[in-house]
């Protein structure tokens, strides 16, 4: 495995005295390496290459495309035919550089069992690599939180032990647990956000159906239901967009899709892997057509602003109040939630107000404690 080879190399280094830089790459059989999106879901590669090399503290990986497929390391013109490959590339570096105090982290063969984990003074982190548990002991109380990892940021299940305990993972498939000293609602973040677009600072916003509509800023709870996490389907996997930090983040194209979405990537700007598009017929109303789930995990539960981070092209040759609005749903109703393009195309915007029978309010949402699903 990637993993013992590079716990190898670097083992032979130490005794000499060397602190070896060392990455993955040339990723075998030679006739695959890393397929097109199209031939794999990369599941395998995910555990073996990406965290075979970050929980042996390894430097990365350096994808190679075999040559029996499309876009070969020999005649590749495209790097998109790998895009997913690279999202979970991204998941992984992201959530290091954000939560992991890696520079300071060793891996640690004795924490977790026969599970993969890096350990230092304050943080522990441990694979799961098919699910299961592992008898852990801390010395004193540690938080912590699970992540999905075939999904950008996807955390839940906060918990808190202390002395000997058994981690549990959520299900089946690979878990990253994330353990840190304290006992904080959310892990500690090493960096702060970077990259992602932020919602104005509004609780009250003022919207009209004119080719100028406007938002009055104010103060008030301001958590974004926004593009992020990311991959597998959120809400149909079984897995949560979890808070952090009174902020719980979705991006819009990890659902599985229904009929009449598709992804794109064409107009610049989106965050993520890219955004989603309806292309079936556009309705005034909600007539139960292209629902998609998002299963959210709330910690105390409460009040939420819902910010949509929408985009409107000029192609699409929308009027000024049309291609603007969807619906979510807010309790047993659907209601409209609006974004004030105005005149504007090619741009992209958040949204300021729910729309009901041309009556524009703060688009607020109530979320109890705990798992619910955002429609």
């Amino acid at each position: 495995s990637v993993y013992r080879q590079i716990r190898m190399f670097m083992d032979m280094g130490m005794e000499k005295g060397l602190a070896l830089v060392i990455a993955s790459d040339e990723q075998g059989p030679w006739t695959h390496g890393i397929m097109p999106d199209a031939m794999s879901d990369h599941s395998d590669n995910r555990r073996n290459i990406i965290f075979g090399s970050l929980m042996s503290g390894g430097a990365g990986v350096e994808a190679y495309f075999g040559w029996r497929y499309p876009e070969s390391d020999m005649t590749c013109q495209d790097l998109n035919s790998r895009s997913k490959w690279w999202d979970l590339c991204r998941y992984a570096l992201e959530f290091f550089d954000k939560y992991v105090p890696f520079y300071d982290m060793k891996p640690d063969d004795g924490f977790a069992g026969s599970h993969w984990a890096l350990s230092s003074k304050s943080h522990h982190v441990v694979y799961f690599e098919n699910g299961g548990s592992a008898d852990v002991s801390v010395d004193g109380e540690y938080g912590v939180v699970w992540w999905d990892p075939s999904r950008s940021f996807v955390l839940r299940n906060t918990d808190c032990i202390s002395g000997s305990s058994t981690l549990m993972a959520p299900s089946g498939g690979d878990w990253v647990a994330l353990l840190w000293k304290g006992c904080s609602s959310s892990p500690p973040k090493l960096k702060p956000d970077s990259g992602m677009p932020q919602p104005p600072p509004s609780s009250g916003p003022v919207a009209t159906e004119t080719p100028e509509p406007t938002a009055a800023p104010s103060s008030g709870p301001a958590a974004t239901e926004a593009p992020a996490p990311t991959d597998a389907p959120a809400g149909s996997g079984g897995s949560c967009y979890g808070e952090v930090d009174g902020t719980i983040v979705i991006q819009a194209e990890d659902a599985a899709l229904t009929d009449g979405w598709m992804k794109f990537r064409e107009l610049e700007g989106y965050t993520g892997s890219g955004y989603i598009k309806w292309m079936a017929d556009d309705s005034f109303r909600f007539n139960e057509l292209g629902m998609l789930e998002y299963n959210v995990y709330s910690e105390t539960g409460g009040e939420y602003r819902v910010n949509l981070y929408s985009g409107r092209q000029a192609k699409d040759q929308c009027r000024h109040d049309m291609c603007n609005d969807c619906f979510v749903k807010r309790g047993s109703d659907y209601i409209k939630l609006f974004t004030g393009f105005g005149p504007d195309n090619d741009i992209w915007k958040w949204s300021n107000s729910f729309n009901q029978g041309h009556d524009f309010f703060p688009p607020m949402v109530t979320l109890p404690a705990g798992q619910s699903t955002f429609v």
